[in-house]
């Protein structure tokens, strides 16, 4: 399949949920490369891609940028200020403690009996591309990994249940899946497995999860990015971009969190008052 220049990819189609105007934003001001970016680029390599490992990445010695070089080395690091300001390398470097991090990520990963076999085999880092046939969108998305069961690597904090599930909804990882299945729909692969989430902590003891998403969750996150797809297709129409309020004003809705909650009172010089 060819990548088509103006196809769209969910990494910029899901800031549409925020608005039109963070859609446009978003394609012109990519966002800036975190350490949390580096070590998931990282982990995706050592897992899909380790022969490309080498080839973009490099481990950066351990200097001691505050000692000298002969004081650094005779302390155990690899060189001092000296070093490292004549230390270049044209690939990524990594600090040795993510390349660390990583590294322990992708064992977890590939030791775990669940995990493995949805990591190994099969296609990984595939690029499909397709027209979405209600809108006329060109569409693409990079998918980790298929073997009858298309899935997603994911790195986190924490893959306790509620706190995943929350970051889940959040960042879209539910729409993400479903606009990858139907990508692959499209192009006549049938996958016999619901589609994964591959989940693995980047803090040790670096557990792993993987969590599947039932028909419901699909169609929960096939019904967010038909709207994001429906929103950009009436945008590039009008050519028009606006903004969350759409330049109007609107009312502001407590979550039901806050609007249920029963009345507090506070007790001053003896007289009780409610608010």
């Amino acid at each position: 399949m060819i990548e088509r220049p103006d196809a769209v990819n969910w990494s910029t189609l899901k800031a549409m949920r925020d608005s039109p105007k963070h859609y446009r934003y978003g394609l012109e001001h990519p966002r800036e490369d975190t350490e949390a970016l580096l070590l998931g680029r990282l982990t995706h390599a050592m897992i899909y891609e380790p022969q490309a490992v080498e080839v973009r990445y490099v481990r950066e010695p351990n200097f001691h940028r505050g000692m000298n070089d002969d004081s650094a080395r005779a302390k155990g690091y690899d060189g001092g200020k000296q070093a490292a300001a004549a230390w270049a390398d044209t690939r990524q470097a990594v600090p040795a403690d993510l390349w660390m991090r990583a590294t322990d990520m992708a064992a977890a990963l590939n030791s775990d009996p669940i995990a493995g076999p949805l990591v190994r085999g099969g296609y990984a880092e595939q690029l499909v591309t397709w027209t979405d046939s209600a809108t006329g969108i060109e569409c693409r998305g990079r998918v980790d990994h298929v073997n009858g069961c298309l899935s997603d690597l994911k790195t986190t904090r924490s893959i306790a249940p509620r706190l995943f599930a929350s970051q889940a909804a959040t960042l879209g990882y539910h729409a993400q899946l479903a606009y990858y299945a139907d990508g692959l729909a499209a192009n006549g692969i049938v996958l016999v497995e619901p589609p994964a989430l591959v989940v693995v902590e980047n803090v040790a003891p670096y557990d792993v999860a993987v969590l599947e998403l039932d028909d419901d969750t699909l169609a929960a996150g096939r019904r967010v990015y038909r709207r994001c797809l429906d929103r950009l297709a009436e945008c590039r129409a009008a050519d028009c971009w606006p903004g969350v309020s759409s330049g109007e004003r609107s009312r502001l809705v407590l979550p039901t969190w806050a609007a249920d909650q029963p009345d507090e009172t506070l007790t001053l010089a003896g007289e009780p008052i409610t608010f």
